[in-house]
């Protein structure tokens, strides 16, 4: 089925099979404003991990996180106010830096995690690499401020997916409002949350940018079957657009993603023939059903491993595999030895 995609770029994937789809002709980078602080909540918590609603080591605010701040204020910026000496835990600045969207949370956090900007840049940069985002490039602030952190929408799926699959940062993700020091209770920037399955996401907005945003929800396929879709649209005229424009794309996608029998319990998969002409049917031990994308299966795949060379019926000799299922592979009937006059001719 053709995809009503948005105007901008835009791609699709789940926490289970990765980017499925997108509208991209091509992979152009280009700025992704606050959507960045993804990339920076990630790479801190992979050397600083919390458990969810764990505060975290405490973090004191100094003259260089007071300077940040008073940097963005005066540039406009997202920011929220701090104190030189100021005690924040981790967990306040994960809070501020994604459902606030601070600027100065976000630098502040990742000083505090790699003792600069270069350095978390450095891993940033080795971070995105390593989940596949090939086309992002980290810039030289921790918040996505400036326009030097680059990502195309297909790669800022991938990022959202392992923003979906970090517990802590599911948790608080799906916050509609946060207490947090000096500024006190302030609405997460995500004006989406709990309609139409949305758990979670990323907002951002510069001129450069445009509007971007990462969508996170939840999406009942079939009876007992849940899946977690990603979102992103990039380059939108508007913050407000991108996420209109994703809350649309959601509700048409979301039928496409269909359980399907991908192969039936006693399915014929192949034949094994023996050198004196007997043969036996190799079928499915099992009937396999997973979640297809727009009537798109994917490749099966099949692994032999027999141990006997005269099977008996039922013994398994490999196994089907599909995604990340898999499923025996046994042999449907008996085969008999050979008889006495193959063995005399077959000597040598």
């Amino acid at each position: 089925i053709p995809i009503s995609w948005p105007s901008a770029p835009t791609a699709i994937g789940t926490t289970s099979d990765g980017v499925v789809d997108s509208k991209e002709s091509n992979q152009i980078a280009h700025p992704t404003a606050s959507t960045a602080k993804l990339i920076t909540v990630l790479t801190v918590l992979k050397k600083k991990p919390l458990k969810p609603n764990e505060q975290g080591p405490t973090v004191v605010m100094d003259r260089e996180d007071t300077n940040n701040y008073n940097r963005y204020y005066s540039e406009g910026g997202s920011t929220i106010a701090i104190q030189d000496g100021q005690q924040i835990s981790e967990h306040q600045l994960i809070e501020g830096t994604l459902v606030v969207s601070s600027n100065n949370y976000a630098d502040s956090l990742a000083i505090w995690a790699f003792g600069s900007l270069e350095n978390y840049r450095k891993a940033a940069q080795e971070y995105v690499e390593s989940i596949g985002a090939k086309h992002t490039t980290v810039g030289g602030d921790a918040s996505g401020f400036l326009p030097t952190t680059v990502s195309t929408a297909h790669d800022l799926v991938l990022i959202g997916i392992e923003a979906a699959k970090q517990p802590i940062i599911k948790e608080v993700m799906t916050k509609k409002s946060v207490d947090l020091p000096i500024l006190g209770v302030k609405d997460s920037t995500n004006w989406l949350l709990g309609t139409n399955g949305f758990i979670g996401g990323k907002t951002g907005n510069t001129d450069q940018a445009g509007g971007v945003f990462v969508g996170i929800a939840d999406k009942k396929i079939s009876r007992g079957k849940n899946i977690t879709i990603v979102t992103a649209v990039q380059g939108s005229e508007t913050v407000n657009q991108a996420m209109s424009e994703t809350e649309d794309l959601l509700t048409f996608v979301s039928p496409l993603f269909k359980e399907e029998t991908i192969f039936k319990k006693g399915d014929k998969i192949g034949t094994i023939k023996t050198e004196w002409g007997e043969a036996t049917d190799i079928i499915a031990e099992k009937s396999l059903r997973s979640i297809v994308w727009n009537g798109e299966k994917d490749e099966v795949s099949f692994k032999m491993n027999i141990k006997s060379s005269i099977p008996k019926k039922g013994s398994q000799v490999g196994f089907i595999e599909y995604k990340n299922n898999r499923v025996a592979l046994i042999t449907a009937q008996n085969i008999s030895v050979p008889s006495w006059q193959w063995k005399l001719t077959h000597l040598w």
